[in-house]
């Protein structure tokens, strides 16, 4: 069962959606009731945030005061290609950093509508080669939502062109299929606390329109492709469960380790509210831990 403070932000979430989410609002004050949204969470101390540019690349970085590993993790910000920002996601991104001891960076990419897909994907896909090798050192790919589901469109296409294509993949609630929902999933709506069918169908257009079934912009298409252990974390009760299964099954197929952990009666992207409840601060304590094997091989 949920924790009571779990089942208390679900009716908080339930209530914003409705001040902030309007059909067919436009993009702009989305992205504001985002951010106002976000800041609610505190940034976790022990941690370094600064806004830098790496390799031609603006983003942030976020850096533990004790690192442990020399290794980096990329993570690209969720918020449906639209919204989204390091204002909106340092908070809980840097308790990912402590709980690794891995410096984080995070890239701020260009956003649909202004720059629809292949924009985001092209942008990455040119530089992280070159940021990778300006390490010197391991790196792992992660993501949360559309975030996520960009960090699995990377991987295959940095293999695809026997490059580096990170160590571990860590991908919390990753719309991973952009295609129409199945008939599943939409069942699966009212008990959504956060996102709408209409939304997800909105923005999958803003993003990448006519092009839903290519495998850089649905990489479900693609899962039997992918090279890394997977951290695959999300909730029951969200819209996108059901590609987040289908996802998990096809990487197990694949003889890959996944470490699937499904959490009932939660939000999408519940680790966004970072150590506040307990179940967020689990799952982040899990992604922690599996950074840390992946990157000493045991």
């Amino acid at each position: 069962m949920p924790s009571v403070k779990a089942r208390a932000m679900v009716l908080m979430l339930r209530g914003m959606r409705k001040a902030f989410y309007r059909e067919n609002m436009s993009i702009l004050p989305m992205r504001k009731g985002f951010e106002v949204l976000m800041s609610r969470f505190p940034m976790p101390a022990g941690v370094q945030v600064k806004k830098k540019t790496e390799q031609g690349m603006r983003g942030w970085s976020i850096e533990p005061e004790t690192v442990s590993h020399s290794a980096c993790i990329l993570f690209l910000h969720g918020g449906a290609y639209a919204l989204g920002s390091g204002r909106t996601h340092a908070p809980w991104v840097a308790q990912l950093a402590l709980n690794s001891g891995c410096r984080v960076f995070m890239p701020e990419y260009p956003l649909a509508p202004e720059h629809p897909f292949p924009s985001a994907f092209h942008a990455l896909s040119a530089w992280l080669p070159g940021w990778s090798a300006s390490l010197n050192q391991a790196f792992v790919l992660a993501g949360d939502s559309a975030g996520g589901g960009l960090a699995l469109a990377l991987h295959h296409h940095l293999l695809a062109q026997a490059l580096s294509a990170g160590r571990a993949l860590l991908l919390f609630s990753p719309w991973v299929d952009l295609r129409p929902l199945q008939p599943q999933a939409l069942a699966l709506e009212p008990q959504d606390a956060y996102i709408r069918a209409v939304d997800l169908e909105r923005f999958a257009e803003l993003y990448a329109p006519g092009q839903r079934e290519n495998p850089a912009v649905s990489p479900l298409l693609h899962a039997h492709k992918t090279q890394a252990p997977v951290l695959l974390h999300y909730s029951s009760d969200e819209l996108l469960s059901l590609q987040c299964q289908q996802l998990a099954r096809l990487l197990m197929a694949s003889g890959l380790e996944v470490d699937e952990q499904v959490w009932p009666g939660l939000f999408h992207v519940f680790q966004a509210a970072g150590n506040w409840l307990p179940e967020s601060e689990a799952s982040l304590l899990a992604a922690g831990r599996f950074v840390q094997k992946a990157l000493n091989g045991s």
